[in-house]
């Protein structure tokens, strides 16, 4: 199926994002437990780095589904200019960078909503160590329903692609 497509052309730079992402998170969270600049309690900016950790796969996913949207939307885009460009290419990045703006905010509303009231909750009965890892699961889990909407609606528009209607 073409969802099956679409996932597995999204699992490796998703993988490899994540990494990087959990690295530089990781080396945030030492600067901030070994610099004492800041005033967040260790255990709070630990919390913290869990929660945000937990959140970057599935946004990862939802953001690389914006360029694979856009070969299957406008597949006469791809194609490299010849001449390195001008104001033609400039002006599609900014198109993509703005697709970028929109579905991370996007994406991130019902995530930040439902966790929000999650994690509330719990912040109410225990504090901010047990709420912000909270927050992150419920926040994950969110943003991976989205993601595998996206993913069902890529695998649809693979299989209705036909690649002998476009031009070369």
């Amino acid at each position: 199926p073409g969802w099956q497509l679409a996932l597995g052309e999204l699992l490796a730079p998703m993988l490899l994002l994540t990494l990087a992402e959990w690295l530089l998170l990781a080396m945030a969270l030492f600067a901030v437990l070994l610099g004492g600049v800041t005033s967040l309690p260790p255990g709070t900016a630990i919390a913290g780095a869990i929660g945000a950790a937990l959140l970057v796969p599935p946004l990862c996913g939802l953001l690389l589904c914006l360029p694979f949207a856009g070969v299957l939307l406008f597949p006469a885009w791809v194609g490299r200019p010849r001449g390195g460009g001008g104001v033609e290419v400039m002006g599609q990045r900014l198109i993509f960078f703005g697709g970028y703006v929109l579905v991370l905010a996007v994406s991130l509303l019902p995530a930040v909503i439902v966790g929000g009231i999650v994690a509330g909750g719990v912040y109410w009965a225990t504090g901010p160590l047990a709420a912000l890892p909270v927050f992150g699961v419920v926040g994950a889990a969110v943003l991976a329903g989205e993601l595998m909407i996206a993913v069902r609606w890529l695998g649809r528009r693979i299989e209705r692609y036909d690649l002998s209607q476009e031009q070369a």
